[in-house]
């Protein structure tokens, strides 16, 4: 891990895509993945002990969903940055998830073309606020 990297908390609950999601993230140098945590209860913590740059986190997950861990890490004060990326792009999904916190809302089936310039994007405040068309135009930019 360089300096200056953003550092990367990855929460979701399917394995393959978790490592997958890691692979993609860490192509780009300025990015690294520096846990991985497969429900909203493990992200809490791991996001409480490591204060990473960024978490991208899935909506359904078991224990805790990833809305009811971002409702928390918010509440507990972290300042990270959070990119929601599910399947499940229906407008009460969107708003529930701004209205949680986040800083993004990602389609996964956009992910592999879109999630680390939405990423960089992100901290360099250029990115659009909710990805859901191809290719990483927004369907809503506000």
């Amino acid at each position: 891990m360089g300096p200056g990297k953003i550092r990367v908390l990855l929460v979701e609950d399917h394995p393959v895509l978790r490592e997958s999601l890691r692979a993609l993230i860490e192509t780009d140098p300025a990015l690294v993945v520096v846990a991985t945590a497969h429900n909203g209860e493990e992200g809490v913590r791991l996001a409480e002990d490591l204060s990473p740059d960024l978490i991208v986190m899935d909506v359904f997950m078991p224990v805790m969903s990833g809305l009811d861990a971002l409702r928390q890490i918010r509440a507990s004060g972290l300042t990270v940055k959070v990119i929601i990326l599910t399947t499940f792009v229906e407008a009460n999904y969107v708003s529930n998830s701004i209205a949680s916190g986040a800083d993004k809302f990602m389609s996964k089936d956009r992910a592999f073309d879109c999630l680390v310039p939405a990423i960089l994007g992100l901290f360099l405040g250029v990115a659009p606020l909710i990805l859901l068309a191809p290719p990483c135009k927004p369907l809503i930019n506000l």
